[in-house]
């Protein structure tokens, strides 16, 4: 049986690396996992950087503030700065505070979202949290200069959030519905996983019968973010992610090269039962095997 897709092998890394000049990272599941660096991941960006290519964090990650995440990654080893890091929430304020300037919208998040809007000039107003009788109307406040309802990830999400959102979406008149991403999960160890942001939107979607409109991965529109910023032609940039349904997918939109590693939540197995369209261009068991094959390579000619 022909393998579902090619893998990366070491011979290949030279050739990734003559004819790419940016690289974007997915970070949860590729860069590290829970809470612990995965092996040598630091070591790759690095190589990265001294061979002149570009590196970006692509992450659909809602819940931290760019600035955030550049910390994070700084503590890691990755000396990253805020141009090269783009999350689901920067890419969304981003399209809020175009489509509606100095706009007031209706956040259920995390105080990186928060943030994010407002830096986009956008007033953001939060959703009562508990009320009384959560079934009653009579003690919901319905905001009608309300322009959008905007979800990222909150984990102190409770009903009445999620029935102030849905209330909202279905009453105020031209309100749009708005989502950082719909990743279900959310991968907490290798093979655990939590709730993730598209878990709480379907609530909102089933219950107001309204879809999300998206922009995280794989959002097209996050990738033209990125690519603008970079200055870099799809066709020189590569993607490296864990997800098929968001990083391979997302790179696959625009015609980056894509490569899944298998240290977050697909393997090459599951590249079996998707189209050839939405298969990444090549499977890779990790990001520790580039660093230690790039490494192997310099040492050789060196």
């Amino acid at each position: 049986v022909m393998p579902a897709c090619e893998r990366l092998r070491e011979e290949g890394i030279r050739e990734l690396l003559q004819n790419h000049d940016a690289f974007l990272f997915d970070c949860d599941g590729v860069l590290w996992s829970g809470t612990g660096i995965i092996s040598k991941s630091n070591d790759f960006i690095s190589i990265l950087r001294a061979h002149g290519k570009k590196v970006c964090f692509v992450t659909n990650n809602a819940s931290k503030t760019r600035e955030q995440y550049v910390e994070k990654l700084n503590k890691l080893g990755f000396g990253a700065c805020i141009d090269e890091v783009f999350t689901s929430a920067y890419a969304t304020s981003l399209h809020v505070g175009k489509a509606f300037p100095n706009g007031k919208v209706l956040a259920v998040g995390s105080a990186g979202l928060k943030y994010e809007l407002e830096q986009q000039g956008v007033t953001v107003t939060q959703p009562v949290a508990q009320i009384e009788d959560p079934l009653s109307l009579q003690h919901y406040e319905v905001d009608t200069t309300i322009q959008a309802v905007v979800m990222g990830i909150d984990t102190s999400v409770t009903y009445c959030k999620i029935a102030s959102a849905c209330l909202h979406v279905q009453k105020v008149p031209g309100c749009d519905f708005i989502a950082t991403n719909m990743d279900t999960t959310f991968p907490a160890a290798p093979g655990l996983l939590l709730p993730g942001n598209g878990a709480f939107i379907s609530m909102v979607a089933e219950s107001a019968r309204r879809e999300p409109k998206v922009f995280g991965k794989p959002s097209s529109g996050m990738l033209d973010v990125v690519l603008s910023r970079i200055g870099i032609s799809p066709n020189r940039s590569v993607m490296i992610g864990d997800r098929l349904n968001t990083d391979v997918l997302f790179g696959n939109s625009r015609g980056l090269t894509t490569i899944l590693v298998e240290t977050g939540i697909n393997n090459e197995a599951d590249c079996a039962n998707i189209s050839e369209n939405d298969r990444p261009s090549f499977v890779c068991e990790s990001v520790t095997a580039m660093a230690e094959w790039s490494q192997k390579q310099a040492s050789n000619t060196a």
